[in-house]
């Protein structure tokens, strides 16, 4: 299903920073396309290559009652791929365990039940097998709610509501072995593999990295305000926050934070990547439960950012991703929340 917004609004830069008193009409040239309904909230949505056949990228996909799916851009729609006990709340792609071919989704949340900061919380690692299915296996307990996951190169970040961060790994046996890596200042919301580690999003305001040195694990703050971090994306050493109080922060790699914008709602999605092949650099992009997905650019190095609204989406939204998906050019960006859709933005 196609249907493409018409109708332009460039937010001047003071209004990006303030937020406006009425929503501007969706910019024109977004096309917007339903990949896969599930009829279910979705938590979250990960890009990767996960056909092993395909030219393009695939998504990832979790939803309030515990089900995975994995979902295409060539018109083939989705499908669930597992169904693993509680509510899922995040979940990551990536070579996860370098014993075994191709990818991995790793996905966190309840071990039964729907959402708690309680919990208690639970990882799993979704692999697949000979025939095209994929088989799910729990690899992580942890007391409380487990809500963040990054996946590196032979491992995996997850960390939650107990305030720890724990790295996974794999051993030849087949065994995921736990090691407790940081004690973070807050509860962890969202985590992204950047900067030679893995930076986190926590409740207390901060943006932890945290890193393996030649003494051990290290933990250093990058960015800290008195409001709950929510999601994180990145591009090189640059990061984007989306806030509990609906601020949405651009980080850069020397320590300099700018505010691109601000709204009454909670934050839900934060993108950077080139989702626009028309223009030159990279875009920021972040939604939430105000149900508007915005995209923000600059002109040029050092200039202003400049955001548009792209679509009004029918509930609140949970999540942004971005990846190759189609074949055409540029990068198309995703995403999944209440309305139980997922839905892809790209540039036309």
């Amino acid at each position: 299903m196609h249907r493409p917004w018409i109708g332009i609004c460039w937010l001047s830069s003071l209004a990006v920073v303030a937020g406006c008193a009425s929503e501007p009409s969706p910019e024109g040239g977004w096309e917007r396309v339903v990949l896969h309904e599930v009829g279910e909230k979705l938590g979250c949505c990960a890009v990767g290559e996960l056909d092993g056949v395909a030219e393009t990228l695939e998504v990832a996909l979790v939803d309030e009652k515990g089900g995975v799916h994995v979902a295409h851009a060539d018109g083939s729609g989705g499908r669930r791929i597992a169904q693993v006990g509680g509510e899922m709340i995040q979940c990551a792609v990536g070579q996860a365990d370098p014993a075994t071919p191709g990818v991995e989704i790793v996905v966190v949340g309840m071990q039964s039940g729907p959402e708690t900061p309680a919990g208690p919380g639970r990882a799993h690692v979704l692999r697949r097998v000979e025939g095209g299915d994929w088989m799910a296996e729990p690899i992580f307990d942890d007391d409380a709610l487990l809500h963040a996951v990054a996946v590196g190169e032979g491992e995996v970040f997850v960390g939650g509501y107990s305030q720890k961060l724990y790295q996974l790994v794999c051993d030849p046996t087949g065994v995921w072995n736990s090691f407790l890596v940081a004690d973070l200042p807050g509860a962890a919301k969202n985590a992204v593999m950047a900067r030679d580690g893995v930076v986190v999003a926590c409740t207390d305001g901060s943006v932890v990295l945290v890193r393996h040195t030649a003494v051990g694990w290290d933990s250093e703050v990058l960015h800290h305000r008195n409001a709950g971090r929510a999601r994180l994306g990145h591009a090189g050493p640059a990061l984007v926050c989306a806030d509990d109080d609906g601020a949405f922060w651009w980080i850069g790699g020397g320590g300099e934070a700018i505010e691109l914008h601000r709204e009454r709602q909670k934050l839900r999605g934060a993108v950077l990547a080139d989702l626009d092949p028309l223009v030159e650099g990279l875009e920021a992009a972040t939604a939430g439960y105000g149900r508007i997905v915005r995209v923000f650019r600059r002109d040029g190095p050092g200039r202003a950012w400049r955001g548009a609204v792209i679509s009004e989406e029918p509930d609140k939204i949970h999540h942004l991703a971005a990846g190759d998906l189609d074949p055409a050019p540029g990068t198309e960006l995703v995403c999944v929340g209440f309305a139980g859709e997922l839905v892809m933005f790209r540039r036309r």
